[in-house]
């Protein structure tokens, strides 16, 4: 009988059963026992190769082991063939812009897909094709459908390409590509970070590359002083470094020395020394002084503003000064005269005449700020 289906082979007889029993060794059931035996053998699998298997052969979990690398494409490849990556990485050859290739197995055809790899013994010039093993020349591509740019492929560089379909496409040119602005000399920086954007290869470009005026480059430039502006942010401005010689973005930290009704006219009208502290930590950078209005008067609202000023006029002149430290501004209002009442005009609202200030409807008020 045949092999049970798990490969294991019955006898047809059992001689020492046949003689026990007193039946002699029949011709017909030694012929049917040798001639099961000879089709089992027949359908075991020689050793020496010398008959092909009749269909698939599970393995049942186990490997082929100590294989033989692969020689032909209808071989199956060794692990070591796999990594070492020998089946797609070849031996380059050629000159100028003509690459030759050659692979071991070889192929027999060119397939979309197929990913291939080299070291070039030169770079091109211009537009290459590569031939592998004979099989003809094929255009070489970038970005789809480019021809190569002199130096896309530098000598040494390890080169990758695939084929499409119609042509090898290079995936790692050795140049990287920009492509033209339109309105050279009138892009915007929106407009260069845009551009840069749709590359494949983001890098820094040169004026020359964007077509940007070199003067528009150093627009930054405030005659001749170089104006830092990568600290800006609100609530900075702008201010002069003697030492760099260039304009930087500072803080300024504000605060108001003198509020409406802590500091009136009324006792300024007498020669007198006042002083209030700033809290700034340091001397101000700069004090702006006004004249508030804290009572209405003549066409003016509670809450505006006059720029305070001193008229100097015959032997009554009066004199008004600030000067600051680190801790308060301090104020100095002297009438030389020695005059008591001495009276201080402003022009009225609809500035057609002029009016003499009521202490008691103004105060005095201050802004001290600090650069830091």
């Amino acid at each position: 009988m045949a092999r049970d289906g798990l490969g294991t082979h019955n006898r047809l007889y059992s001689w020492s059963e046949e003689a026990s029993g007193g039946n002699p060794i029949s011709s017909t059931k030694m012929d049917a026992e040798m001639n099961d035996m000879v089709a089992e053998i027949s359908n075991s699998l020689p050793r020496d190769g010398q008959a092909a298997p009749t269909a698939n052969l599970p393995m049942g979990g186990y490997k082929h082991t100590n294989v033989a690398n692969a020689t032909a494409r209808s071989h199956y490849a060794t692990a070591a063939q796999l990594q070492d990556g020998s089946l797609t990485h070849g031996s380059e050859s050629g000159t100028t812009n003509s690459y030759l290739l050659t692979l071991a197995p070889g192929l027999t055809g060119y397939q979309a897909g197929q990913l291939f790899s080299f070291v070039a013994t030169h770079s091109n010039s211009g537009a290459a094709t590569i031939n592998i093993n004979g099989l003809g020349a094929v255009a070489i591509k970038k970005q789809v459908t480019q021809d190569l740019a002199a130096g896309d492929i530098a000598t040494g560089s390890v080169v990758m390409v695939v084929h499409d379909g119609s042509h090898f496409q290079l995936l790692n040119a050795a140049t990287l590509e920009h492509a033209a602005l339109v309105g050279a000399g009138s892009n915007t920086h929106a407009e260069i970070d845009a551009h840069l954007s749709q590359q494949d290869n983001p890098h820094n470009v040169t004026d020359a590359q964007v077509g940007v005026d070199e003067a528009k480059w150093n627009a930054n430039r405030l005659q001749g002083v170089t104006v830092d502006n990568s600290d800006i942010g609100e609530g900075k401005c702008l201010a002069y470094d003697s030492g760099t010689e260039s304009l930087t973005y500072q803080t300024i930290d504000t605060a108001t020395v003198v509020s409406s009704g802590e500091l009136t006219l009324s006792p300024i009208f007498s020669a007198g020394r006042y002083q209030v502290a700033h809290g700034l930590g340091g001397v101000p950078s700069l004090v702006s002084i006004y004249l508030v209005c804290v009572l209405a008067e003549h066409g003016y609202s509670v809450g505006q503003r006059l720029e305070l000023m001193i008229h100097a006029e015959g032997a009554d002149s009066t004199y008004f000064n600030a000067s600051m430290d680190s801790n308060s501004i301090i104020f100095r209002f002297n009438d030389v005269s020695q005059v008591s009442d001495y009276e201080l005009y402003t022009l009225v609202e609809d500035g057609l005449s002029s009016a003499r200030l009521t202490a008691s409807h103004w105060a005095i008020q201050c802004h001290a700020y600090r650069f830091l």
